[in-house]
């Protein structure tokens, strides 16, 4: 390759780089979500620490349903740097995009030559213009918003990567036959299964590269140590993933709607419009909805067509076509898990073979020498108008509230995760009474929606109704025998009404059902601190303590113990880590003052309770210190 066309190529890679991050960069001004961001980041205590237990717990168990360990390293390493700064984890994802895109223009322009007639004298530049116009419209669409605004896909972003790797790689061993070249891709498709596995089935397109390279059967072969490792995955993600609605939605419904996700997918990125963040079911599953009818027609006339072109010589569509089903298979629902009938991201991979399409026939017009300025006018106002639809999807990944109106909005009525989401955040904010409303809605919707009624109980239990939340409690857990907050939640309940061994009993329950489950040790940790325990308390906080060392309430309450035993710089230091984690913590700023004041440090003593009343001018303990400290010291 001349040196013209190699800088033309880097030209080309850094400008799909930059076009990429430009059109997501409105991602940097999102927030966190509660679908998912809790569980991956905001409360998850593994990626707070790159402690050799937590790296062992990342990479010898299934965490969220996944074997997903190169996920949580990123995740960790992003919360190193940025801490709970969402900014930092939606750069990360979007940095990512665009080394993807790169990838994929580089896939495309290495293996396009060898879906066109070799005695026809290929042009490198049409090579290029066609490896970018595609790799574009593959880029900024619209249906890539999800993988990379939602911070919790950067299991996504992260596994396409090595997916794509591992493609270069194997086709630059077909040239070589280098060895290294074949392990190196064995290596990178392991590497893609620990970050996702979206990529379960890829190993089978390699086989089509094969045929290009005019390979036999026995090259098959090749694919055994790929197809193991995928063997691995798949019965990892199977046993750890809760499989939902399998109860509500037959076999055959299961396969009208995997049927109907070929066609909404294909026609969500031909016209995207009207995406949203969760798609529900249909209501009538079935061929008596017009919706399946005509999917079924759709599939079996792109069928029919794909089959009948092949026949004519252009085996390209079919394969595009199979490649299509191949990527989207594992993803398509047959086994689901979840509540979505569909999901945009779902199209990250699986698109690709349409994306090689649209690359070939770019490269087909210019082949036969049609006027180039109408090609450009038109890719060029189809890529515009893609981005703008993409800017403008952007925004309802923003926060909770934005995210779950948007589905709500779409489909009012038909999607009880929202409602009820979208009740949490409504708590969170303190709007209880219409939160309770959104709750009641979900549980209408679900009757045996076990975390709706969770929520209901919690809005009693704020509000101090215990007899109220009780009910909604020992409801959700008879759901959900595996529910940890149920039983936390009703542990809470017990310490209230003074029932310590009933209390236990609820918090070491939650325990069982996750050995990880900061707030269950920290709640027993309290309560043997009541019970003037504390060796045993000590102990507790210190669990809770190894797993998530950035709860303020830990810290807060090792900071009583280690002034029990009279370890006071032990204290000082606990409370001052409480109130980084929390600059509001007046409780903290409280017993501070009066660990000041003992010691002396009259002016320090007098700020820090200032500080307290600032955050809660209310809060007497903090009045009386500091009003007794200003009698002694009225200068103060």
């Amino acid at each position: 390759m001349n040196k013209s066309l190699i800088s033309s190529k880097f030209f080309i890679a850094l400008l799909l780089f930059l076009a990429t991050v430009l059109v997501f960069l409105g991602t940097l001004k999102n927030g966190f979500i509660n679908w998912d961001d809790n569980v991956y980041i905001y409360d998850n205590p593994l990626i707070k620490s790159l402690s050799f237990d937590t790296l062992y717990r990342m990479f010898s168990q299934t965490h969220a349903g996944y074997w997903i360990p190169l996920t949580w390293l990123s995740l960790a390493l992003d919360y190193a740097l940025f801490r709970i700064h969402p900014w930092g984890y939606h750069l990360t994802n979007v940095l990512l995009h665009g080394i993807n895109a790169v990838l994929l223009f580089i896939l495309i322009v290495k293996a396009l030559p060898l879906f066109i007639d070799p005695k026809t004298k290929t042009d490198p530049l049409f090579i290029l213009f066609s490896a970018m116009i595609s790799t574009l419209f593959w880029a900024i669409h619209p249906m890539r918003v999800e993988s990379v605004a939602w911070a919790t896909e950067r299991k996504d972003v992260l596994a396409m990567g090595f997916i794509l790797g591992m493609t270069l790689t194997y086709l630059h061993f077909l040239q070589t036959k280098r060895i290294s070249l074949y392990f190196t891709a064995v290596g990178l498709y392991l590497l893609s299964l620990m970050s996702k596995p979206l990529g379960l089935t890829a190993p089978f397109i390699l086989l089509i590269f094969d045929r290009q390279y005019g390979l036999t059967r026995r090259h098959f072969l090749t694919k055994i140590p790929f197809l193991m490792i995928a063997g691995i995955s798949a019965f990892l993600t199977i046993e750890g993933t809760p499989l939902t609605l399998l109860n509500h939605i037959s076999l055959w419904q299961r396969a009208l709607n995997a049927l109907h996700s070929v066609i909404f997918y294909l026609e969500k990125s031909l016209w995207p419009t009207n995406l949203v963040g969760l798609y529900p079911f249909e209501q009538l599953v079935s061929l008596q909805n017009p919706l399946f009818v005509l999917s079924l027609a759709l599939f079996t006339a792109l069928t029919i067509l794909t089959l009948w072109l092949m026949k004519k010589g252009l085996s390209g569509p079919l394969k595009a076509f199979g490649a299509y089903l191949l990527l989207l298979l594992p993803a398509i629902g047959f086994i689901h898990a979840g509540q979505q009938a569909a999901a945009d991201r779902f199209t990250y991979l699986a698109i690709l073979p349409w994306i090689f399409g649209i690359a070939f026939l770019i490269h087909l017009y210019l082949k036969k020498r049609k006027p180039f300025l109408p090609l450009l006018g038109l890719v060029s106002v189809l890529l515009i108008a893609l981005s703008i639809t993409t800017v403008v999807q952007i925004p309802i990944w923003n926060n909770t509230l934005v995210f779950w109106e948007s589905i709500i909005s779409a489909f009012p009525n038909r999607n009880p995760v929202a409602y009820n989401n979208y009740g949490l955040e409504l708590q969170n904010q303190g709007f209880f009474e219409e939160a309770k409303k959104q709750h009641l809605v979900a549980i209408e919707l679900d009757p045996e929606f076990s975390q709706a009624y969770l929520n209901v109980g919690l809005i009693f239990q704020r509000h101090q109704q215990y007899d109220e939340a009780l009910p909604y409690y020992l409801k959700a857990i008879q759901l959900n025998p595996h529910l940890q907050e149920g039983y936390n939640n009703l542990g809470l309940l017990s310490q209230f009404k003074g029932k310590k061994e009933e209390a236990i009993t609820y918090f070491n329950h939650a325990i069982s059902c996750n050995p990880y489950f900061v707030y269950a040790y920290l709640n027993l940790g309290y309560l043997y601190t009541m019970d003037n325990n504390i060796p045993l308390a000590k102990s507790y906080y210190q669990k809770a303590l190894s797993l998530d060392p950035d709860v303020p309430e830990i810290h807060f309450n090792l900071g009583v113990i280690s002034y029990i035993e009279g370890h006071i710089q032990e204290a000082i230091k606990h409370y001052q880590k409480s109130i980084e984690l929390r600059p509001h913590f007046y409780q903290a700023y409280t017993n501070l003052g009066m660990i000041y004041s003992q010691q002396g440090a009259f002016q320090e003593a007098a700020d820090t309770l200032r500080k307290a009343l600032v955050s809660n001018p209310q809060f007497i303990p903090a009045q009386n210190n500091l009003r007794t400290l200003l009698l002694t010291h009225p200068n103060l």
